[in-house]
């Protein structure tokens, strides 16, 4: 797995991280358990989990399956055409104040919980500890970021 060193988060990162959000706040909407999730996409548990955890590059195929499975539709969007006129700068500031809040639920929940990630392997383990860690670095810059923009 990729180590996201909280001095260096990339752009490429940051969209990760954006997307590995987006995953689970879709499944966390319908509430669904990653297990429930991976069996309609018709995908293991452990494929949501990285997904979820950013150590997926996930592929458009993928979230288009997550959309599928939760019922949801998918967008995209380009940052910085406010200056052509193309953005509805309220709704943006709705769209940034609910991504800060299910940020922060996000980066809470996975405080409490990164001691308890157990695999039967001790070194995974490890990684997985890690990789957590280094995803909640990655969302509280995330939740940094939003905030001094809002």
């Amino acid at each position: 797995m990729k180590q996201i060193k909280p001095e260096g988060i990339t752009p490429e990162d940051k969209i990760q991280v954006d997307i590995a959000i987006m995953i689970a706040e879709a499944r966390i909407a319908k509430n669904l358990t990653q297990h429930q999730l991976a069996d309609l996409m018709g995908t293991k548990q452990p494929a949501i989990a990285r997904a979820e955890n950013g150590g997926y590059n996930t592929t458009v195929g993928f979230l288009i399956r997550v959309a599928k499975a939760t019922g949801l539709e998918m967008g995209l969007s380009w940052i910085g055409l406010e200056k052509y006129g193309k953005r509805n700068l309220e709704k943006e500031s709705l769209i940034s104040q609910t991504r800060l809040q299910t940020l922060e639920e996000v980066s809470e929940i996975l405080d409490d919980n990164v001691e308890e990630t157990k695999f039967a392997d001790e070194d995974d383990n490890q990684v997985a500890q890690i990789a957590v860690k280094n995803f909640v670095v990655a969302v509280k810059q995330s939740i940094n970021k939003l905030k001094e923009e809002l």
